[in-house]
């Protein structure tokens, strides 16, 4: 695609992406005067991963790892009245350590609001995609005071250098900034966190953040356009992804003072 005569600020733009029966995708884009930038966009297939019952609750178990818990009651539509039928819920686990399709599927590009308002880079541990529907496809919600229970199971690659309690994070789909929520324990090599509403959950570690910028060129000086630049914080953990433009540019925001 193609979009002519631009605006967008220092920080970039938002792409939103949505197609049926697929989770949405959002992507910020960085453009430079006279370049064309570049993007892989990766929309998530939205498959049914089980039902509960909307009066008793019950358990997904997506089987690698990743489970909600649901109460009973803990359920409302769009007008905020108590649905207590089945219950079609779908989920997607995005995996850190899938280096190669983590960062086309996952939504926005890991800028944060932490809970004082400060802007912050996170380190990922582990993202979930969650929608709930009627049985004749209404969109729900949990019910105010009502608490859905995660489990991230934590790859073998980040095990060691995950924190024992780490900020969780959901994503507000207007500004693709991940804001901060609460508090995920490690337990048995998972995180557990408690979410009262759903759109996309993340455990992640924040860090203050800058801002970087560099050319790719080959061993003649010539650019490399639509490179993908995947950011490695120390600890092993993605913490930033985009790809070179038509000029080989590249542009975003990083941790500070980290390796």
């Amino acid at each position: 695609f193609k979009i002519d005569n631009i605006i967008a600020g220092e920080n970039g733009g938002i792409l939103s992406f949505n197609k049926i029966d697929y989770f949405k995708n959002y992507k910020f884009f960085m453009p430079s005067p006279d370049t064309e930038s570049f993007m892989r966009v990766h929309l998530v297939e939205r498959q049914l991963s089980g039902l509960v019952s909307g009066s008793q609750g019950g358990q997904i178990d997506l089987g690698n790892g990743a489970v909600i818990n649901f109460s009973e009651n803990s359920f409302v539509d769009e007008n905020n009245v108590s649905y207590e039928g089945d219950v079609s819920v779908y989920v997607h686990w995005f995996d850190p350590a899938d280096s190669r399709s983590f960062s086309p599927s996952m939504p926005g590009d890991l800028r944060a609001l932490d809970a004082e308002g400060q802007l912050a880079q996170l380190s990922t541990y582990g993202m979930m995609a969650v929608e709930l529907y009627t049985d004749n496809g209404r969109e729900l919600q949990l019910a105010e005071n009502k608490k859905a229970r995660l489990e991230f199971p934590i790859p073998n690659s980040l095990i060691n250098s995950a924190p024992e309690v780490i900020e969780t994070w959901s994503l507000n789909e207007q500004t693709v900034y991940w804001e901060e929520e609460d508090i995920a324990s490690l337990v048995d090599g998972k995180y557990i966190a408690e979410v009262s509403h759903f759109s996309f959950w993340n455990c992640d570690a924040p860090f203050p953040l800058v801002n970087i910028s560099g050319k790719i060129v080959d061993l003649n000086g010539s650019p490399l356009p639509g490179l993908r630049i995947c950011i490695i914080a120390f600890n092993g953990s993605q913490t930033g992804y985009g790809w070179t433009d038509g000029s080989g540019g590249f542009r975003g925001k990083v941790p500070k003072n980290q390796e």
